[in-house]
């Protein structure tokens, strides 16, 4: 299987952000991030100052440090790249934490990284059952990105599900703090603008 070409996206004073692709099925899973020459993407937690190595983030990858007792330990075991944006040199990449070929939930958290020349932050992981974020036919249900103030995040729950459940939240993008703004079915809900 041929390995993917990284995302490479400049961001100014001569630092880019790459995003490196493992070799494998799926061609979004990803190997390694790496912003100028710090690697951000496997964490290196006595060193990072990204956000990876919280809590919540150490229990959706299964690494030591996260809850062992939370039934997401040992879930989010893959990360796939689900959508990358840039814009004025400030890249945006949004991950999907999966287990492949899961046959209930296509990811169990989303989680926002923002780069600019000052650094890297991430989001607290979005957690949940979803439908698949990256790598699968399911790639453009699984959410949508709303172009309203602050930015609109709706994530979709399987399809099995009675009726269309999805998850609405809403961008702070200067904190990076996602805030729910709406969770049950799509039709009784208004979607984008303010909640």
């Amino acid at each position: 299987m041929q390995k993917r070409e990284p995302l490479i996206y400049p961001i100014g004073s001569g630092v880019e952000l790459e995003v490196q692709f493992a070799e494998g099925p799926v061609a979004s899973k990803v190997q390694a991030v790496r912003w100028g020459e710090q690697v951000i993407y496997p964490p290196v937690c006595d060193k990072s100052a990204s956000g990876l190595c919280t809590r919540a983030h150490r229990t959706v990858r299964g690494d030591p440090g996260g809850d062992t007792r939370d039934s997401m330990f040992e879930m989010g075991r893959e990360l796939l790249v689900a959508s990358a944006w840039s814009e004025d040199e400030v890249v945006h990449v949004l991950f999907a934490a999966t287990v492949i070929g899961s046959p209930v939930c296509g990811t169990h958290a989303f989680w926002l990284l923002r780069a600019d020349v000052r650094g890297v932050r991430v989001t607290e992981p979005v957690r949940g059952c979803f439908l698949g974020g990256a790598g699968t036919s399911d790639d453009s249900k699984a959410f949508e990105i709303l172009d309203t103030s602050p930015p609109t995040y709706i994530f979709r729950s399987p399809l099995y599900l009675p009726g269309e459940v999805i998850d609405v939240f809403t961008l702070d993008d200067g904190a990076m703090v996602f805030t729910r703004r709406y969770s049950g079915k799509s039709k009784s809900r208004k979607l984008g603008g303010s909640p």
